[in-house]
């Protein structure tokens, strides 16, 4: 048997979806294919889809009136110390913003839903968290004691911090 992410969406308990996702290898092309089922609201995919895309931003990288106003003030030349320190900013933000996305499949009583999400750190090829290396996390109707729309409540407010116990997937760009 072939397994894919339509498993997820036909499994009925948390030990069959615990075994499909250490199964599973999900690409790019797979969520986005679901984004398109989604959209067409056809009767064989009765999922809506919402996406949400944050972006956290540590409160000492956060750029500030003051930074700017020291670069515009600097002028052409040796950077002043000011300066100096709003620019180290600006290149370090790259560094350590971090970028998550979600995307919520669910239907529109809210009884069935599954979450997609992952931040840049789950997707890099080198130096990657997890010992199967590049993977997004997964989250279900199946999980007791959530609900579809706490849980997306939570994540666009906190971020993928705010949901444990998930299952990791094996991710492909």
């Amino acid at each position: 048997m072939t397994i894919d992410v339509f498993n997820l969406f036909e499994a009925d308990t948390k030990k069959e979806v615990d075994k499909i996702c250490s199964a599973l290898t999900l690409k790019t092309s797979d969520l986005i294919y679901l984004v398109k089922l989604s959209e067409a609201k056809i009767i064989e995919f009765p999922y809506l889809h919402a996406c949400k895309y944050l972006e956290e931003t540590p409160e000492n990288i956060r750029f500030t009136d003051r930074n700017i106003q020291a670069i515009k003030g600097n002028g052409v030349g040796k950077l002043s110390l000011d300066a100096k320190k709003a620019v180290n900013k600006l290149f370090q933000s790259p560094r350590f913003v971090k970028r998550t996305t979600a995307h919520m499949f669910y239907r529109i009583d809210q009884r069935y839903w599954h979450m997609f999400f992952f931040d840049l750190k789950d997707i890099a090829v080198n130096s990657n968290h997890w010992e199967y290396g590049e993977h997004i996390h997964y989250v279900s109707w199946l999980w007791p004691n959530l609900k579809c729309g706490e849980v997306w409540s939570k994540f666009c407010q906190l971020g993928k911090r705010s949901i444990g116990g998930t299952m990791h997937i094996r991710f492909e760009k």
